[in-house]
């Protein structure tokens, strides 16, 4: 096994970015074709409000995970989409997602006397 030193410090702030109920839910929808307008994205994402949606879009577009398009129409609309640097969440997501199965598994084995470590390195 490969030994990788881990910074703390950058996957906390990657959790930060990443953390709430519809931000991976917003990235995963916009993965999953060009570009969506705000109303689809509603329909799209089960359960998301406005309010919600709007500014978690805007942390998403702060932290340059999605573009947003002002078409020039009448009316004006506007489109968002996964921008570059988000499509680089591909694999960790992926790997969040069979991680968190694996655990959900185990989770019947869980011991609530249990403590998790801070780990500086990782086996892979």
């Amino acid at each position: 096994m490969d030994k990788y030193s881990l910074d703390i410090d950058a996957i906390n702030q990657a959790l930060v970015i990443l953390q709430g109920k519809w931000k991976i839910q917003i990235i995963s929808t916009l993965s999953n074709k060009k570009s969506y307008r705000f109303n689809e994205l509603m329909k799209a994402i089960d359960g998301i409000g406005t309010k919600m949606l709007s500014s978690d879009l805007k942390i998403l577009e702060n932290n340059k995970i999605i573009e947003r398009h002002v078409l020039d129409s009448h009316p004006v609309i506007i489109e968002y989409s996964l921008s570059l640097y988000g499509q680089t969440l591909s694999k960790l997501l992926y790997e969040m997602s069979e991680w968190g199965i694996t655990h959900r598994n185990k989770q019947k084995g869980y011991n609530p006397n249990s403590h998790i470590n801070h780990f500086l390195t990782i086996d892979i």
